[in-house]
């Protein structure tokens, strides 16, 4: 109807909505082979066309760096959704516990992105 109020199905809080941004950026400056690990990688797929895992859930930072790179992920998506916390007690140690192949590439509104230094563009 000519008028009438826009208006959106769905409602996602800030969390959610900075993860979208992130999602956002991934799909601009990442390769079209690139794997991204995040906590929601049905939607990031959905969202940027970009092949997603969810982050291993390992608690020994050094397998569960072995596993990303098994993959082979290029990046990994650190957020604060409330729903799951697997990025932040999973993978946020594996990389950052190895500064020289992981790179804080991209943050927005608390939300981290880190890309494998082997696969850099």
């Amino acid at each position: 109807q000519s008028g009438s109020a826009g208006y959106r199905l769905f409602f996602h809080d800030r969390s959610w909505q900075a993860w979208e941004e992130a999602a956002s950026w991934i799909g601009a400056h990442a390769r079209p082979e690139a794997i991204v690990a995040t906590t929601a990688p049905h939607l990031l797929y959905l969202r940027i066309g970009r092949r997603a895992v969810l982050p291993p859930m390992e608690s020994d930072s050094m397998r569960a760096r072995r596993l990303l790179e098994a993959v082979p992920v290029s990046y990994v998506v650190i957020d604060e959704l409330k729903f799951l916390d697997i990025s932040r007690r999973y993978a946020l140690p594996a990389v950052k516990g190895d500064p020289e192949a992981w790179h804080l590439v991209y943050s927005i509104k608390g939300i981290q992105i880190y890309q494998r230094a082997s696969s850099a563009e």
